[in-house]
């Protein structure tokens, strides 16, 4: 898989503050509190030092003078250790957590087919899981414990120590900048070491996904020690990329820690110089001493925050790629829908499309027309694009050149919204989601009735196994349901799914392929009775399902090399469709020709000749 296209993208600060702007009023509070907690929180030390004063006076002190100290003491610790602005600030980043996901998850179903084309769904959700995570947990942080207060609490300390003693103030702040160059590039270094642990950890995550989701296909074959192997190289890199961000934490902790215990013990000796000297009283270098150590906590908890933003960024600007692709969008801004009575006539006009990072195009020159009402059939050997050229009707891909019309205006100009909800569609894998049985089939049209949806189903030839199912059209299907369907069973919802949305445009992508012989038959005729009118473009590879369309178009080497009626082609001999019906006549599948011969496997290196299979049976 392709690695997720780089774009310069990031989370500006004033889009961070409009996503919070949703909760204006809980992040006043946050503050307000957060600064009242702080205010009282300044006044621990100087009520400190004002008990230590009254005992250091020793029996000059009265008992009720020194309990108005202590209770003062003990109501401002109460008031500045609320936990009150702790839990607004986890309200505030669970909020933002929440509509940061709703935003990301509305950018991703904006996105057009390409960019899932190129991004593993582990990558998508991670996005969505661990990188929104992190950013909610650094908005707590910062409105929070870390952030907001520890500012709150280091402008607070500056101007009491000031007043105080100025002189064990500037000798505080002067050795605060400290290490400031360290911690700076340490800071950096951990924003970019996040970013890449994080990568990797979305990779391990993809990864496992893609695992899981072909768990039948690893047994198959045998190959979970291989897998683990893989899953193990993968984890272990993620692994060691998180020890190098904790390894950056650890020396941004202690350059912080280092820094502080030097402003302190710098602040201390000159505070007991000047109280040996009676240029300030105990209570006073008591209190500033205490402030000081506050001070340092503050500072420190401001570094560790920078470290927080860092990982933060690294982790939200991966997520803003899903809104910031260049990829662009389904739908353009002037996009609008066809006036009523619109006719459904529909015509390719030299389409070419390659697939991003693919040499050259995939299709070529591709040119027919759909008449309103009229069917045509898309024929082809496997993999010369037929799905593609439906994916491009469907609006999924866009042509690389030529376009696509649709009663005479381009298809990219529509309104991608309202022209799927005038198709029916039945792709080669069903698509479905889990749920009940009938609101599967009602997906196309919520409001349908029980009625439209049981009609759906008798025409699709769903409606006898639905029947003998344990609930009926409420038994619950798909993932961890515990209810599977077969392939047949999961195509004929598709096919009634698709019929319910009583499209203009039907696009049935061997929509019949899993299905046997006689019960194709009947949602063949079904469809051509639910279909009268309705401008059809199917693909198939057998001839009794494309017989009955009025024009057969035939793709090869990813060109229209033939197109016509089954009969005008029967006609011109010689041609791709001769060729397919010859293979037909002989029993085989409309497009199953002899492959090229393949020369036989090389010998394994230092080992003996081995009989084959045939000579061991007859052995």
């Amino acid at each position: 898989m392709a690695p997720v296209p780089a774009a310069a993208v990031g989370l500006s600060l004033s889009e961070l503050w409009q996503l919070l702007q949703h909760d204006r009023r809980r992040l006043v509070a946050c503050i307000a509190v957060t600064f009242v907690s702080v205010a009282t929180a300044v006044l621990v030390a100087p009520s400190l030092g004002r008990v230590v004063d009254i005992i250091s006076r020793g029996s000059a002190a009265t008992p009720r003078e020194l309990g108005l100290a202590v209770g003062r003491l003990g109501a401002v610790y109460v008031v500045s250790n609320t936990c009150l602005a702790v839990a607004l600030s986890l309200a505030l980043g669970e909020g933002l957590a929440h509509r940061l996901r709703c935003r990301l998850f509305g950018a991703l179903l904006s996105r057009d087919t390409l960019f899932f084309d190129q991004v593993r769904t582990g990558q998508m959700a991670a996005w969505l899981g661990q990188d929104v995570e992190v950013l909610q947990s650094t908005v707590a942080k910062l409105l929070g414990a870390r952030g907001i207060r520890s500012a709150f609490e280091t402008i607070g300390i500056i101007i009491v120590l000031f007043t105080l003693s100025w002189p064990l103030a500037v000798v505080l702040l002067v050795s605060a900048p400290l290490l400031t160059p360290l911690i700076t590039r340490l800071s950096a270094s951990i924003g970019a070491a996040s970013k890449a642990s994080q990568a990797a950890a979305a990779n391990v995550s993809a990864a496992a996904d893609e695992i899981v989701e072909n768990m039948r296909v690893v047994k198959l074959f045998a190959q979970q020690q291989r897998e683990l192997r893989r899953f193990d190289t993968l984890l272990n890199g993620a692994h060691q990329l998180a020890l190098k961000v904790l390894r950056l934490q650890a020396v941004l902790d202690g350059s912080s820690r280092l820094r502080n215990t030097l402003c302190v013990l710098a602040t201390l000796g000159l505070g007991a110089y000047m109280a040996l000297h009676s240029a300030v009283s105990l209570g006073t270098c008591y209190s500033f001493f205490v402030f000081s150590f506050s001070f340092a906590f503050s500072l420190g908890n401001l570094t560790n925050t920078v470290g927080d933003v860092a990982r933060a960024a690294g982790a939200i600007n991966r997520a803003m790629q899903a809104m910031q692709q260049a990829l662009g969008t389904d739908t353009p801004e002037a996009a609008a829908a066809l006036p009523d009575g619109w006719r459904a006539d529909i015509e390719f006009r030299g389409c070419k499309f390659s697939h991003p990072g693919w040499a050259g195009w995939t299709l070529q020159d591709i040119s027919f027309r759909i008449p309103a009402g009229k069917t045509v059939a898309l024929v082809g050997p496997s993999g010369e694009g037929k799905s593609t050229v439906a994916s491009m009707l469907m609006g999924l891909y866009k042509p690389g050149q030529g376009e696509i019309l649709v009663d005479g205006m381009p298809l990219s100009q529509l309104d991608m919204q309202w022209w799927r909800r005038q198709l029916g569609v039945v792709m080669q894998s069903p698509g479905l989601l889990t749920g009940r049985i009938a609101d599967i089939i009602r997906y196309a049209r919520p409001d349908a009735s029980d009625a439209e949806v049981e009609w759906a189903a008798r025409a699709a030839q769903a409606d006898a196994f639905i029947a003998a199912l344990p609930r009926g059209y409420q038994t619950v299907i798909g993932s961890g349901s515990g209810m599977e369907l077969s392939g047949g069973q999961q195509q004929r919802l598709a096919i009634a799914r698709a019929l319910l949305a009583r499209p203009r445009v039907l696009i049935f992508d061997e929509a019949t392929s899993a299905l046997d012989v006689e019960t194709e038959q009947g949602v063949t005729q079904a469809l051509e009775a639910a279909g009268k009118g309705v401008t059809s473009l199917i693909i198939a590879h057998r001839l009794s399902t494309v017989r009955r369309a009025d024009v057969i178009v035939v793709v090869a080497e990813g060109r229209v090399v033939e197109q016509g009626t089954h009969e005008e082609l029967m006609r011109r001999q010689g041609g791709c469709w001769t060729l397919a019906n010859t293979a037909e006549s002989n029993g085989q599948d409309l497009w199953d020709l002899p492959a090229p011969s393949v020369a036989a496997p090389p010998q394994a290196a230092d080992e003996g000749e081995q009989p084959m299979a045939h000579e061991l049976a007859a052995a």
